[in-house]
């Protein structure tokens, strides 16, 4: 797709990096924007203490060049704006078609499973040989 940043396009198809650490296997899995300090805080700290593989993604604005391209201002609470009207919730999500999440920031927590870690699974598997 052709965007401010590819503007010849790219071959590659986009991708979601929270589905992309779910997929891998990740315990803990989540989105959030700047304008949600509170929730990234927590969801930072909870990565960090969580046993297993944690993504937490935050959509951070660039107002020195995507700002300034795709929506036309270098300011970054201009930018900020933009992204709040873009984003929301995982369960809002849960409540649209496909065709009306394109676009949207999804928001939220993903995962948050327990299960042995690699550390855990192979001693584990020693007492069990044993």
């Amino acid at each position: 797709s052709v965007t401010t940043t590819t503007p010849y396009g790219s071959g590659e198809p986009p991708f979601d990096i929270c589905r992309l650490a779910e997929t891998a296997g990740a315990t803990y899995v989540a989105r959030w924007t700047p304008n949600k300090p509170l929730q990234a805080i927590r969801s930072i700290k909870t990565a960090l203490s969580h046993k297993g593989f944690s993504v937490v993604e935050i959509v951070a604005q660039c107002p020195t060049h995507f700002g300034r391209y795709a929506i036309g201002s270098g300011n970054p609470a201009d930018l900020l704006k933009w992204i709040d009207e873009r984003s929301i919730t995982k369960a809002q999500a849960e409540s649209l078609d496909p065709s009306e999440r394109e676009g949207k920031f999804v928001l939220g927590e993903f995962v948050n499973t327990e299960r042995p870690v690699y550390r855990g699974t192979t001693r584990y598997e020693v007492e069990r040989a044993e």
